[in-house]
This record gives structure tokens, C-alpha cells and sequence, in this order.
């Protein structure tokens, strides 16, 4: 899995079976299945919302899911998340400050 999914202690496993899947399934989920469910502004990501299993477009044309495999560390991800989006909040608002005090505002 991706290293985002690692840290969450998720899996993505074949339907069917619930075994691994392999690198040339993996490869085609994530390629092919994640630019089939990024058209129409995202509605295979959102499909996850509407699917009884939860999965999105790319599962379905892979025939995958996606299950908790640690539960534990999903708090660990979420942490790990929140402190990452404060950080690029702080670096927006640095650099965009930053900007403003060495800009040189053009005379009206």
C-alpha cells in the first residue's frame, strides 16, 4: 500500500478473496482506476459515500476493497495529518507574509 495507508493501518486486498493484491492490480488501481474516478469532478472518490462497501470507482474497475487492518494506528495517521495541514497553514501564511513586507507597491 501507499505510505498514507500504512500510517492509517489500512489494506487494499482483492474482493473476492481478501487476499494481497498483486503490483500489476496495484498498478492499474492506481493509474488507470484513480483517473477514471477523478473525472466528472471527482465522482468515483465520492462514490465511496454512496457504495455499500465503500468503495469508490477505482475498487470497483479493480475488483479491490480497502480494509482496517490496525486500528491503532489510524489515531497515530490522524495526528500525524492534523499536524502536517497546520504546518502548510503556517508556511502559506509565512510565506504569503513575507511577500507582502518585501513587495514594493507600485505609486497610484
Amino acid at each position: 500500500g501507499t505510505l498514507g495507508k500504512m500510517l492509517y493501518g489500512l489494506e487494499i486486498v482483492r474482493e473476492e478473496s481478501l487476499n494481497k493484491i498483486s503490483f500489476w492490480r496495484a498498478f492499474f488501481r492506481n493509474q488507470i482506476g484513480y483517473s477514471v474516478s477523478g473525472t466528472l469532478f471527482g465522482l468515483g472518490f465520492t462514490w465511496i459515500f454512496v457504495d455499500s462497501k465503500r468503495r469508490g470507482w477505482h475498487d470497483l474497475i479493480s475488483d479491490t476493497i480497502v480494509i482496517v487492518k490496525n486500528k491503532s494506528l489510524w489515531i497515530l495517521g490522524l495526528i500525524l495529518t492534523i499536524t502536517l495541514v497546520l504546518a502548510n497553514i503556517f508556511l502559506l501564511y509565512s510565506g504569503f507574509k513575507n511577500f507582502l513586507n518585501n513587495y514594493i507597491f507600485p505609486a497610484t
